[in-house]
């Protein structure tokens, strides 16, 4: 019944533009794993079409990530909220009941995890940032450690947040490409406490994109 509880209370988000397959694989990933989680997709797609298995929102074409995750973290009724990019999928080790959990029993604002490639290692990304000769730098060495969570500044965006501390950072919708360096330096200037379990994955699938999303992707970031 705890876990239940804790899957209930934690709402999965996605922001999807141009990968509907992808999409779709990650909704049936989690409906697998998880039946009763709520799902918010946001869609700023040429034409989109409705996912199965989630609600969706579409939003005016080619909005950018950071709108799109500002609408999302507005609508979330739920105590918490999953972040999660479009081509990730749920795997053994995806825990998210673990990781409301942690975050439950933590002073944590922010509680990320690890991406597993398709052959099966693990990509932990997380990092502190520090200024030298005015300059910024992000180096990996943790400031502390509670339990398995590392205490850092920025990790991947497979993360459970509460919903009102990305109401009150949010992401700069200027910004439809590379917000996440922006988001974590604006979060930790707020006095946001985020954390990372390694131990907790999602799959990642990157590649095999269509040709109007690799256009997207290979422009400036405005």
């Amino acid at each position: 019944m705890e876990e239940k509880r804790r899957i209930e209370s934690c709402t999965a988000v996605i922001k999807t533009f141009e990968r509907p397959e992808k999409l779709q694989n990650l909704v049936d990933s989690i409906r697998g794993k998880y039946p009763s989680m709520p799902i918010l997709v946001a869609n700023d797609s040429a034409m989109p079409t409705p996912v199965r298995g989630a609600s969706s929102v579409w939003m005016p074409y080619d909005s950018g990530l950071a709108a799109g995750r500002n609408l999302l973290a507005d609508l979330v009724e739920t105590e918490y909220c999953l972040i999660l990019d479009d081509d990730f999928l749920f795997v053994d080790g995806t825990d998210i009941g673990a990781m409301v959990g942690l975050l439950e029993d933590s002073p944590l604002d922010i509680l990320g995890g690890s991406l597993q490639t398709p052959s099966g290692g693990r990509a932990s990304w997380q990092r502190v940032f520090y200024l030298h000769a005015n300059r910024l730098y992000l180096k990996a060495t943790p400031y502390a450690r509670l339990g398995c969570v590392n205490l850092v500044d920025i990790c991947y965006n497979f993360f459970v947040a509460r919903p009102q501390t990305l109401r009150d950072v949010r992401w700069d919708e200027k910004l439809k490409l590379t917000e996440h360096t922006d988001f974590f330096l604006r979060a930790k200037a707020a006095g946001v406490l985020t954390g990372v379990c390694a131990d907790i994955v999602v799959g990642h699938r990157p590649g095999n994109d269509s040709e109007v999303y690799r256009t997207h992707r290979r422009r400036g970031v405005f």
